[in-house]
């Protein structure tokens, strides 16, 4: 009885997108089969600019099945918006909602949601409400309880040893609430701290460094390319750094501005 519920919410909120694109001007074909890769988005829309198709979803979806029908729109040249329901966010935490319906937008990640009738757009915010002592109480408190837990967080601790440094010790101004992430299973903290033992060693480009950043602290993505996310996130990271006078930029490629003194 659930199931049938919500297959007929979804055909419900299915057609109230359909009337809400017809009213901006789209023309709007509900569940058009395309035989090229064998699927049947809830909707395909048109104008004589573009075409999208559109995929609504109120009930769960694995992050896995996401991937498979964007590539498969994709690999026809068709560009996907993945649209949630509002109440289907509300049952996800914040980062499985953005690791699997977080989309490329031009040069921001953002996530479509219906509601009310409408369709809210949200860009990737990047500010973490927690003051700078608050974080920084945080990060002190998972120092003393999660090192010797946590076998990646051990890798770091050990390599710093060896460097004669002791990552309780990192100094404030690399720490930063404006630089967390939706789509880490990790501390965001940790990421840019890898970023800075790279910088430590040589300059790099953003591409440069892209291809060092490790998969394993990253959630896997469902509408946007993983690849996409990092560049995204490595971008704001060095714009922050950039205006703290942590980094500069000698055309293009990326450097400390002055030692990291622990």
């Amino acid at each position: 009885m659930f199931q049938q519920g919500e297959s007929q919410l979804h055909e419900w909120h299915k057609h109230q997108l359909a009337n809400y694109f017809e009213n901006i001007g789209y023309h709007v074909e509900i569940e058009a089969w395309i035989e090229m890769i064998k699927q049947r988005p809830d909707l395909l829309i048109s104008n004589a600019k573009q075409a999208f198709a559109i995929e609504f979803q109120h009930s769960k979806i694995s992050t896995a099945l996401i991937k498979k029908r964007t590539v498969g729109y994709q690999k026809i040249g068709l560009t996907v918006i993945w649209i949630a329901s509002e109440q289907l966010l509300a049952k996800q935490t914040v980062a499985v909602n953005w690791a699997k319906f977080g989309q490329c937008w031009g040069d921001d990640l953002v996530l479509f949601n219906w509601q009310q009738g409408k369709i809210w757009l949200k860009k990737w915010v990047w500010v973490n409400q927690l003051s700078q002592d608050k974080y920084l109480r945080n990060f002190q408190a998972i120092c003393k309880q999660s090192f010797y837990a946590d076998e990646r967080l051990q890798s770091i601790v050990n390599r710093l040893y060896y460097q004669g440094r002791i990552i309780k010790n990192l100094p404030k101004e690399y720490h930063s609430p404006y630089l967390a992430t939706k789509y880490l299973k990790m501390p965001s903290w940790l990421l840019n701290l890898d970023i800075l033992l790279l910088l430590e060693r040589k300059q790099s480009t953003i591409v440069e460094l892209l291809n060092q950043l490790m998969p394993q602290y990253w959630l896997k993505t469902g509408a946007a390319e993983l690849e996409f996310v990092q560049y995204v996130y490595l971008r704001h990271v060095l714009k922050v750094w950039l205006k703290r006078k942590i980094v500069r930029d000698q055309n293009g490629k990326f450097y400390l501005a002055r030692p990291l003194v622990w």
